[in-house]
């Protein structure tokens, strides 16, 4: 299955998702900036700021690309960490004028990519390696996943899986894609067969860390691709999910 979107599609999406976000942060007051998110121990305040940071790091990544420079998005681990916890008491209309403003720093630095440098690569303080061409999806991904992560799954807001059932289906596809396409090769993944029952896809994901045949004895899981999505990335219990024995705990998606 083809889960590659355009990059128009990609742009408007993310436009989208980052007004959304925006205007949800332009009502939020310093009691709620300061009270817990879904991450724990992150405040809301935390990941607005993440979400920011997260624009400005690949504003840079874009920038180095235009050169044909490969960098990280951060200097390290620790650093994007302090950044993140100095910039997370900011009152909401500061965090609010900066997401806008960094995410139209952002729309420029990515506008202004020659697509002969698409395939100049970018690495994070993780280890990986990614073409910039990717860095119009990796930003959806934050900036949507974060907003189903603002909120507690008690506060009486959204459900995480009411915010990706919301967004752009083909990027929810792609997202599901890649989250098992990722733990497919992971050995601390327990076998799984995963079938969207919108895309009529079925992913098998093994416990040894391979992506061929399911296991004997699979734990077979199926719903939404919205739902399947936030079950697998964390962020929901999977709700509207039918699996054929208790849902297995997950590692973490990184």
């Amino acid at each position: 299955m083809d889960t590659t979107p355009s990059p128009d599609l990609v742009r408007a999406a993310l436009a989208e998702q980052t007004l959304a976000l925006a205007a949800e942060a332009a009502t939020l007051t310093a009691a709620d900036l300061a009270a817990p998110s879904a991450l724990p121990g992150w405040s809301r305040g935390h990941v607005l700021a993440h979400v920011r940071l997260n624009a400005e790091a690949f504003v840079g990544v874009l920038g180095a690309a235009a050169r044909g420079e490969v960098v990280s998005m951060y200097p390290g681990r620790a650093e994007r960490d302090a950044a993140i916890e100095a910039a997370a008491t900011d009152a909401s209309d500061r965090q609010t004028a900066a997401l806008l403003d960094s995410a139209e720093r952002f729309t420029r630095a990515w506008a202004a990519l020659p697509q002969q440098r698409y395939d100049v690569e970018f690495t994070s303080p993780a280890g990986w390696f990614q073409p910039a061409g990717v860095v119009g999806f990796f930003r959806w991904r934050e900036v949507v996943l974060h907003r189903a992560d603002l909120h507690p799954a008690d506060a009486g807001h959204r459900s995480p899986v009411d915010v990706l059932a919301a967004a752009e289906p083909a990027l929810v596809a792609r997202l599901l894609a890649e989250t098992c396409t990722a733990f497919a090769g992971r050995a601390d993944v327990p076998a799984l067969a995963v079938t969207a029952t919108d895309l009529g896809t079925t992913w098998e994901l093994h416990a040894d860390g391979t992506a061929n045949d399911a296991a004997d004895g699979a734990t077979t899981v199926s719903g939404p691709a919205a739902a399947l999505a936030a079950w697998l990335t964390g962020r929901g219990s999977g709700t509207g999910l039918t699996s054929s024995g208790p849902l297995p705990a997950l590692p973490a998606f990184a």
